[in-house]
């Protein structure tokens, strides 16, 4: 039927119309995009696998506020002593493994990573702030040296709602 469609498009052209451009008689496309990406330098088209260029952008303050947020990606809880620092006997470890590999999927985005406390939010104070930040801080540090993620697209933040004690990771991008 498609080679009925495009043999009908051939007759009926008009003079000087170019030709159909279909390069499957079978198949209604057009090849010559993909051969232009193909043929493109450098690298050319990358076929069954995504290849990222290095970002040389590294976030300053008022870059890290020009981002915009585009969701939050689901990582596992990251257990903390009552000292502040990680439980790795309920956990830790595997939940900052699990994590460097959810944001590695994601390359093309930066991070947020947010410290949060669990506590009556009309009894949050400073203190708690900083330890939600210092949480966070941690995180990132380990990420960063441990796990090799790149520290452009991590940012240590205390964001507390006193719902959880948690670290979350909030996808942000480049407007």
């Amino acid at each position: 039927m498609i080679r009925n469609i495009t043999a009908v498009l051939e007759q009926t052209k008009q003079k000087g119309e170019p030709k159909q451009g279909v390069s499957r008689s079978d198949r209604l496309w057009d090849n010559s995009i993909l051969v232009d990406l193909y043929n493109q330098k450098p690298g050319g088209l990358h076929i069954g696998y995504q290849t990222i260029t290095p970002d040389l952008f590294v976030a300053t303050v008022v870059d890290w506020k020009t981002l915009v947020p585009v969701g939050a990606i689901k990582i596992p809880s990251i257990p903390f002593t009552r000292t502040d620092k990680f439980d790795d006997f309920a956990g830790a470890d595997v939940a900052l493994k699990d994590t460097a590999a959810a944001l590695n999927e994601w390359k093309d985005f930066y991070f947020r990573i947010e410290g949060d406390v669990l506590k009556d939010p009309s009894e949050i104070n400073e203190a708690d702030v900083n330890k939600a930040r210092q949480r966070a801080e941690m995180v990132v540090k380990y990420l960063t040296e441990e796990l090799k993620i790149p520290a452009n697209r991590l940012k240590a933040d205390a964001v507390v709602t006193g719902k959880a004690r948690e670290v979350r990771a909030v996808a942000l991008a480049k407007p």
